[in-house]
């Protein structure tokens, strides 16, 4: 459930549901020519349940699980492909519980994606 948070790592929150919070204020920084370049910086947090008797993973017995992150992305916006702006991002998950794994905090993240 882990991978719609920025920074969270995908296999972190393991259970039946959960209640995702996906925050970011996008500004424009400057413009080059025939592109824009935007900043968005992020905040993420998360709400993870466990109600049924499947057994979790050793490091997520609890019935309800938290997880935040906080990041910022950068976004490459042509005038010509302004539905597809390449993006790369960067977050840390601010989770208490976080990273005892031996598991970074860290993520980067670089794509494209189709934006309406």
């Amino acid at each position: 459930l882990g991978r719609d948070i920025r920074g969270v790592l995908d296999s972190r929150l393991y259970g039946n549901a959960a209640v995702y919070l996906n925050s970011g204020i996008q500004m424009r920084l400057f413009r080059v020519g025939k592109a824009e370049i935007h900043l968005m910086p992020t905040l993420d947090a998360a709400l993870r349940f466990l109600w049924s008797d499947i057994p979790p993973p050793a490091q997520s017995c609890d019935p309800v699980q938290t997880a935040f992150s906080a990041g910022g992305e950068l976004m490459f916006i042509n005038d010509r492909l302004k539905i597809l702006p390449f993006k790369v991002g960067i977050a840390y998950d601010l989770s208490p519980d976080a990273g005892k794994t031996g598991t970074s905090r860290w993520e980067v993240d670089i794509n494209f994606s189709l934006e309406f």
